[in-house]
């Protein structure tokens, strides 16, 4: 019953008073406070609380926020170490060394480039000069997001598009050079500038299901669920995708035929 009531609640609070008001339904300070409480005092709190409660506090959707927390299970250099001893002695495995190991999948493993996997590759800490804010593609990255969403929108490039390119239907290298401005002095204020107060437009995500659900999902070694899906066909003229009633169960395919499951993740 309680999670129904603080569900309640927090759907009131993120609708306003009055359908033609667009003004946040709580100050900001009074947003972090009760953020705040539901930590301090809902000890037993689900993991769709622990979002809640981030968002009320206008806290960054990263790792270790809400629900995006760390992976359980890591498969890591120190499991490379473990599991390839032999590959792994000098602390490097260069290409070929591992027959199993495709050319893509090196490649895609050696991030730095260097031709050769070491775990320095494995090192997603900021300290990692890969992991920086100042990297090529955090600040490419910083200078799309214009609404500091975690994501790039197609929209978000396509205004990009039309301001670099000046009414243009393509991109010199100086119109990408000039549109990006990637110069260090020019960087730093947006690099550093304040985020806009976007818990109100993630609540109501969270409450309508955007992003997760309120039903926890199986844990590691768990039970896979069941899985049965409506069907996604192109429509006719094939400019959108549509949902069928034909269902997709995927027991019914094991062991008879391939399957490829596609999963998408917001980190």
């Amino acid at each position: 019953m309680r999670n129904e009531l603080i569900l309640f609640a927090l759907a009131c609070l993120s609708l306003p008073a009055r359908a033609d008001e667009t003004a946040p339904p709580l100050p900001p300070e009074l947003a972090t406070r009760l953020g705040e409480l539901l930590e301090q005092d809902w000890s037993d709190r689900p993991e769709w609380a622990d979002m809640a409660a981030s968002i009320l506090k206008n806290e960054p959707m990263s790792a270790g926020r809400g629900w995006f927390k760390g992976s359980e299970s890591r498969y890591g250099w120190h499991w490379l170490v473990k599991t390839l001893p032999e590959a792994t002695r000098d602390n490097r495995i260069e290409e070929g060394e591992i027959p199993q190991l495709s050319k893509a999948d090196f490649r895609q493993l050696d991030r730095n480039a260097d031709d050769t996997i070491t775990p320095r590759d494995f090192n997603w800490s900021k300290g990692n000069p890969l992991m920086s804010e100042f990297s090529p593609s955090d600040m490419v990255f910083d200078r799309l997001d214009a609404d500091f969403s975690g994501r790039i929108t197609k929209n978000e490039l396509m205004r990009f598009f039309d301001r670099a390119g000046d009414g243009f239907n393509f991109l010199t290298l100086e119109d990408l050079r000039q549109g990006l401005d990637l110069r260090m002095p020019n960087m730093f204020p947006r690099m550093f500038r304040t985020p806009p107060d976007v818990r109100w437009v993630h609540m109501k995500r969270l409450l309508n299901g955007e992003i997760g659900l309120f039903t926890p999902g199986p844990a590691v070694n768990d039970p896979a669920p069941v899985l049965n899906l409506p069907m996604i066909v192109h429509s006719q003229d094939r400019s959108k995708l549509e949902l069928t009633q034909h269902m997709v169960m995927l027991e019914r395919s094991r062991g008879s035929r391939p399957v490829v499951l596609i999963f998408g993740s917001f980190t």
